[in-house]
């Protein structure tokens, strides 16, 4: 059955975790990553999903993978009634143990052959979708062997996954269902995120004013420009401290100016350091 939203935003397992959802009340959550795999399997209702500056049109029976890295937010109809959809979370480190992490090829963004977006044949996506919802029901079951059993679910799902996106078309992003100018703006912050970057020079930048591009990109992309940037330092800071970057050299990579406002905006958003981060 599906539960009311939680709007946290980690995991309370080491493993993984699932949820079904039929509600609309992520209407205003803000773009958000986490440091943990997700595959979003759309069931049904009037949403575009927003990863990484691209905006993707779902169609009921659409899989999305999304990666620790990518900022993300679901973007739903003004009058939206219905929203169903199951979540599933999976720890980085848990999948990468499972059979030499063979499974997280669905993952590798530098893969050729890699979908953001799975759109299926109806008989393929039927069958992900009943796996998918009988995990949910184990995983929350008490029945004897429940967990056993859930891992077995979770493990044919990843299977599919990982054939179907080696094999199916991409699904196109809608680049400038973005406002343009936002759309632009998220591609330079992007590329530029190591630069010294404010509210004032991004302005100028565009040849917009500062007041109208604040109001804009808020309410394009549900946080502020500020946060925006900071949250991409975070991320690209996250990922370059596990693979083994030192944080000095980070810091400076990643664009801030002072280690002192690094670690602080590193430990509020990750509950560790920078070298404890680097260490692990």
């Amino acid at each position: 059955m599906p539960k009311r939203f939680d709007p946290r935003q980690n995991m309370n397992r080491s493993t993984f975790e699932i949820f079904h959802y039929l509600d609309p009340s992520t209407r205003h959550m803000e773009a958000h990553y986490h440091d943990f795999y997700e595959v979003f399997f759309f069931i049904d209702g009037d949403v575009d999903y927003w990863i990484d500056g691209s905006l993707y049109r779902l169609a009921p029976g659409d899989i999305l993978l999304i990666h620790p890295t990518e900022l993300h937010k679901p973007v739903p109809a003004a009058k939206i009634e219905r929203y169903e959809r199951i979540v599933l979370w999976i720890n980085k480190s848990y999948l990468s143990e499972i059979e030499n992490g063979i499974l997280e090829n669905c993952f590798d963004k530098e893969k050729p052959t890699y979908n953001k977006v799975l759109r299926l044949a109806e008989d393929k996506k039927e069958q992900l979708f009943a796996l998918a919802h009988s995990l949910c029901e184990e995983y929350h079951s008490s029945e004897f062997a429940a967990e056993t059993g859930a891992y077995s679910l979770l493990l044919q799902i990843l299977v599919q996954i990982n054939r179907h996106n080696n094999t199916e078309t991409p699904v196109d992003s809608k680049k400038f269902s973005t406002p343009t100018l936002i759309s632009e703006i998220l591609s330079y912050i992007n590329d530029h995120y190591a630069e010294k970057l404010t509210l004032d020079s991004i302005a100028n930048h565009f040849f917009v004013s500062k007041y109208h591009l604040s109001h804009e990109f808020k309410d394009a992309v549900n946080t502020s420009l500020y946060r925006y940037i900071i949250m991409k330092r975070l991320n690209e800071a996250y990922t370059l401290l596990s693979e083994g970057h030192s944080a000095n050299d980070v810091c400076t990579m990643c664009g801030f100016g002072n280690y002192s406002v690094f670690f602080r905006a590193f430990k509020a958003e990750f509950g560790i350091s920078p070298v404890e981060c680097s260490k692990q």
